[in-house]
């Protein structure tokens, strides 16, 4: 008994693209997942700091330590010396900036 014409003729699975059209997806989810594990295990995260709200706290602290030597004009020169034993620093800046005795 012979087919009629007009019935396409059967082909097997792996030859129909929408099997691979349906196949593609849940596959390359499983790739990148894949992908994404060993990017998570093989490579450093950084550490995570405890304490980050001090951390934040003292960034604004030496902020406002530079907005106030910008508020006096403060430059500075450090100078070490060739040996390496001595540390010299000039601080120059406004009239009303009186430099400390020491640092």
């Amino acid at each position: 008994m012979s087919s009629p014409k007009n019935e396409p003729e059967a082909r097997p699975w792996y030859q129909e693209p929408w099997v691979w059209l349906i196949v593609a997806f849940p596959a390359a989810a499983i790739i990148s997942s894949l992908v994404m594990a060993y990017l998570a295990f093989s490579t450093d995260d950084g550490l995570v700091v405890d304490d980050y709200y001090r951390k934040g706290l003292a960034i604004n602290r030496i902020l406002s330590r530079d907005h106030a030597a910008s508020r006096l004009q403060l430059k500075a020169a450090v100078r070490l010396s060739a040996d390496g034993r001595s540390v010299t620093v000039n601080l120059e800046g406004h009239p009303t900036f009186h430099s400390p005795e020491s640092l």
